[in-house]
């Protein structure tokens, strides 16, 4: 069961995400810009890369959030890798990094809720 975060007004949920919102790191660009070629190159095989990718940069700023929200060790990472819709519409360019930091962060805590 999920801890309750201090929130000053706010719900919990809506805490949490916005705390991982916050802590994503800038956009990575020249990922994005790795992985859009490597899309093209196998487009079978890179929405399992996009996601490790992904999960690589957000997950070491997330976890501790999100462990101390109450997830499991690897849970951050276990939600970005599942969530390789949103990950391959970045790289393609049909999302933003905030759009895409932004669901992310709702599904984590979705899941935490």
């Amino acid at each position: 069961m999920a801890r309750s975060l201090s929130t000053g007004g706010t719900s919990a949920p809506a805490e949490l995400r916005r705390q991982l919102i916050d802590a994503a790191p800038v956009e990575p660009e020249g990922l994005r810009a790795q992985l859009s070629v490597a899309a093209s190159e196998d487009p079978s095989g890179a929405p399992e890369q996009i996601a490790a990718s992904l999960a690589a940069v957000l997950a070491p700023s997330w976890s501790p959030i999100l462990e101390g929200a109450g997830s499991s060790s690897g849970y951050a990472k276990d939600v970005i890798v599942g969530a390789r819709r949103e990950s391959w519409l970045w790289v393609m360019g049909e999302r933003t990094w905030a759009q895409t930091a932004s669901s992310l962060a709702g599904r984590a805590e979705r899941r935490v809720a």
